[in-house]
């Protein structure tokens, strides 16, 4: 999983430091992720990489694993420019 995007989802949502973090995870169910605080960690994710994820990717966005796709796909899409 992305670094960055752990860093931001620990202090969105609060998470202790031994909280697992899976790929599996469920955003909403397990985690208790809604709109909101998906956008919260999207734009932190965004600011601390310097990237933009496309509503595309993030609208098809349901597991933990989903959104560090996305952060990967950013951050290749970054790369080639």
């Amino acid at each position: 999983m992305d670094a960055c995007l752990e860093q931001v989802m620990r202090a969105v949502l609060d998470l202790p430091v031994g909280a697992a973090i899976r790929p599996d995870q469920e955003l909403e169910s397990a985690l208790g992720v809604d709109s909101l605080f998906l956008m919260s960690i999207v734009v932190g994710v965004e600011a601390e990489r310097g990237i933009e994820l496309s509503a595309a990717s993030i609208g098809s966005v349901r597991t933990v694993g989903d959104l560090d796709r996305a952060v990967g796909e950013a951050l290749g899409a970054v790369g080639e420019i």
